[in-house]
């Protein structure tokens, strides 16, 4: 069998069969997509994170445990709030947005008042929450991590976003 680095889906989407196994080319990727921003024009970039990603998220989102000998219990150190700008400072890499003086805003992550880092910090939480989710989706070895009780409360979130929903459209 004559080896080759050719991708497979990339073959067979330029129409060429392939009868013989073909050899995957697993150095990297670059998986991106738009999150739409309720105007229906503005949008945020974000990419599926690769392994060196996944370590350094993982690696500034680590929760502390302290066990007390003497009583047996254990504390978990969360903080969401972290977890959540860790998220999307990873996976977010452009965007086609206005500034606040009504120009279009260069993209960057950390530096300069127009920075996704300070725009986090003014942005409506509905769209924060968005891009979080669309983050998620896009990796989804995060959804794995969430426990029972964290998919609970997303559900639980759910159906009051939808209470409010029928309300709203009630009223319409």
């Amino acid at each position: 069998m004559t080896e080759t680095n050719v991708d497979v889906e990339a073959a067979q989407k330029a129409g060429v069969t392939t009868d013989e196994p073909v050899m995957k080319n697993y150095w990297g990727f670059d998986v991106r997509e738009d999150v739409l921003l309720p105007d229906g024009v503005s949008f945020v970039t974000i990419k599926k994170m690769n392994e060196g990603d996944k370590a350094k998220y993982q690696s500034e989102t680590r929760s502390d445990i302290t066990l007390q000998r003497n009583t047996g219990d254990a504390r978990l150190k969360a903080d969401p709030a972290a977890e959540r700008k860790a998220l999307l400072l990873a996976c977010v890499v452009g965007w086609n947005l206005i500034g606040p003086d009504g120009q279009p805003a260069n993209f960057h992550l950390t530096a300069g008042p127009n920075s996704f880092k300070n725009w986090l910090q003014v942005a409506d939480p509905a769209v924060i929450e968005k891009i979080e989710k669309a983050c998620r989706k896009l990796n989804a070895w995060l959804l794995n991590e969430l426990s029972v009780e964290e998919i609970d409360k997303e559900i639980d979130n759910l159906k009051e976003q939808r209470e409010e929903a029928v309300k709203r459209e009630a009223g319409e």
